[in-house]
């Protein structure tokens, strides 16, 4: 009868979305323009992220490889970027739209905890 009671109760929860064992999404702030990111390194810990980023004076680009992330950032506009950090270290990232001629040095750094 415990069993039960216990089942019933994790299936309701299930139904009206409680998750157990999944991560809160990490949310984090990031300006783009040129030739920068700020905040620069971008510090998280392991698990879901969004990220809220602007492109100030141009649009830019938000390239992360190690995430499969790729997204432009449109200026004036706040552009939102979800991934799963699954793996911790530190990972680069780039502009990946041409804004200017310091464009490729417009780098940033992702710790992942």
């Amino acid at each position: 009868m415990k069993n039960i009671v216990v089942w019933s109760l994790l299936i309701l929860l299930a139904l009206a979305g409680v998750s157990f064992g999944q991560l809160p999404t990490q949310e984090v702030s990031i300006i783009a323009k040129r030739f920068e990111f700020f905040p620069n390194p971008l510090v998280v810990k392991k698990g879901p992220v969004r990220i809220y980023t602007i492109g100030v004076d141009t649009t830019h680009g938000f390239n992360l490889p190690a995430f499969k992330v790729n997204k432009a950032i449109k200026q004036g506009e706040i552009t939102m970027i979800e991934f799963n950090a699954n793996k911790t270290g530190e990972f680069n990232f780039r502009c990946s739209v041409f804004c200017g001629l310091g464009h490729p040095g417009m780098k940033g750094k992702l710790i992942v905890q």
